[in-house]
């Protein structure tokens, strides 16, 4: 026995120092991380395939990805090849340790400068213990102070998302409000992590609270990366090169509606690669009162059935993708988010408003003149009504619980409201090492109104009453409620310091709109600025 016991010792230290030797780290790598826009863009020439939609992506599957892709001689650019070959040498040389101590200072300040001055501050001070315990296991646990003044107001219309965790304290406001006041006040925030990838890293299960985006274009219909971050258990099995599973149960909420916000996310999708240019995925979500419900824990299992068989408590969505990719030439992507769909009245089917879906479409094209380039066109239509669901009636619980497609307030889908649209031009590069820019423009179109009035509603918290059908008019998008129509353009950049652990973005935003906030008549003109900075104070 006591050979034995000195023989598993061996092998744990063994582990351990393999852990370090390796350097991997399966943490998640964070959506802001500028690797995501190398790694689409050596997807677009050609130089990496079969990459999955679903993100973030473990730190060292990004590192691997980078590493393949630097590896393909050719299709990048001498400028190009030099940014991702110091890249990869820097993310290849990074050392793992079974603990590690990082604390970071996080400021943020918005500014509305016309026609009236007016201005946002984030502030937050964070301390994370993190680190990989062998090859297969990768942990984080962190928790900040935030110190703010919250006004969505200096922010582009439907981009404000909420940087902090929980209440306020120290303000005249109620500690359970949405935050914005006049005053600065305490807040929290924490993301933790675990995560495990083995079997060569065909499988990753994390289990964590972070931001997560599903989908090809801009910002994803199915779940953005604009959506507050919520803890989940996650995972990704790659079945072959050519077919990958996704899997996900989450729990959502809303501080500021503690009692109505009791529900919970499932989510599954299957990513198919059958040729190298052609991209297919199928999912489905359910959004259902929490309990504790195995049907929506069987990532095998469809919602759709297992809804039915449980008794069809829940809000169920399902949906598709596609893509094709030209290398060189650019990627066409389509996605299709059916959140309710009557097909037994084919001839008024676009006017219905029963049908509640939402659909993005675009095309991204790299540009060799600049390294790292790439342009996108993007159409996102989200139609009345999708995304919201009436309160569900659980036995289970003593008053309705809100199953909309929502946590923390916010769209868990593209942050627009329904019934809106919007095109997008986008323009994004890393012209030099450390530096990252973005061009952007877009016309968003949303309505909204009083059902009573013969007007289509366009709010995330107004569902259609299936009770009073007939009192809803077709719909007839442009005239058939209040619309506001916003035109946006945007430029910004971010750097990183070499050889220094600081990154400061800025911004600059001018907006136009008419009737906003679907005021008849109401028209504004603002100039947004912003400034950003993360610097690490202490990291070992």
């Amino acid at each position: 026995m006591r050979k034995q016991g000195i023989t598993v010792l061996i092998l744990i230290i063994q582990t351990v120092i393999a852990g370090n030797i390796w350097g991997q780290s399966h943490l998640s790598e964070p959506l802001s991380s500028g690797i995501y826009h190398l790694i689409e863009y050596a997807e677009l020439i050609g130089t990496l395939k079969n990459v999955s939609a679903v993100r973030p992506f473990p730190l060292s599957g990004a590192r691997s990805l980078l590493r393949e892709a630097a590896s393909v001689p050719g299709p990048f650019s001498a400028a190009e090849r030099e940014i991702l070959n110091r890249l990869t040498v820097e993310k290849s040389l990074t050392e793992s340790k079974p603990v590690n101590l990082n604390v970071e200072l996080e400021t943020g300040l918005n500014v509305r400068a016309a026609p009236v001055f007016d201005y946002h501050s984030f502030n937050l001070i964070d301390a994370a213990l993190f680190g990989d315990f062998g090859r297969y296991f990768s942990y984080s646990v962190n928790g900040g102070i935030t110190y703010d003044r919250v006004n969505s107001d200096c922010f582009v219309p439907y981009e404000f998302t909420k940087q902090w965790d929980g209440f306020h304290f120290g303000s005249e406001e109620d500690k359970y409000s949405s935050g914005e006041n006049t005053d600065f006040s305490f807040s929290f925030r924490t993301n933790p992590e675990m995560a495990f990838r083995f079997w060569e890293d065909r499988i990753t299960l994390r289990f964590a609270r972070l931001r997560r985006e599903w989908g090809m274009g801009e910002g994803s219909i199915l779940l953005s990366g604009s959506a507050r971050p919520f803890d989940a258990v996650e995972g990704m099995v790659r079945l072959t090169d050519f077919a990958a599973l996704q899997f996900l149960t989450g729990s959502l909420g809303d501080w500021t509606r503690k009692a109505a916000e009791q529900k919970m996310l499932s989510a599954h999708q299957l990513e198919l690669f059958p040729l190298p240019w052609l991209y297919l995925s199928a999912w489905e979500t359910s959004i259902w009162g929490k309990r504790f419900e195995l049907s929506y824990l069987n990532p095998l299992f469809p919602y759709y059935i297992a809804q039915n068989t449980i008794g069809d408590l829940d809000n169920l969505s399902l949906g598709l993708s596609t893509a094709v990719t030209i290398p060189r030439i650019g990627r066409w992507y389509f996605s299709f988010f059916a959140d309710e769909v009557e097909i037994d009245k084919p001839g008024i089917f676009f006017a219905n408003p029963k049908n509640q879906y939402a659909f993005q479409t675009g095309i991204k094209v790299p540009l060799s003149f600049i390294p790292f380039s790439i342009i996108t066109l993007q159409y996102t239509k989200i139609e009345p009504y999708c995304y919201t669901h009436y309160p569900q009636d659980y036995v289970f619980f003593s008053g309705k619980i809100n199953t909309g497609y929502t946590h923390d307030g916010e769209n868990l889908g593209y942050p627009l409201p329904p019934n809106s649209d919007e095109i997008l031009l986008v323009w994004k590069a890393v012209p030099v090492k450390d530096l990252f820019v973005e061009l952007k423009f877009k016309h968003i179109r949303h309505g909204d109104g009083d059902c009573t009035l013969g007007q289509i509603e366009g709010d995330i918290d107004t569902w259609l009453d299936y009770g009073d059908l007939a009192s809803y008019p077709d719909k007839d998008f442009l005239n058939d409620g209040i619309y506001e129509r916003i035109s946006v353009f945007s430029i910004g950049g971010k750097y990183t310091l070499p050889e220094f652990p600081l990154e400061v973005g800025l911004g600059y935003s001018y907006v136009y709109a008419d009737n906003f906030e679907n005021i008849p008549g109401n028209t504004i003109r603002r100039h947004l600025f912003s400034l950003e900075a993360n610097v690490s104070l202490f990291n070992e």
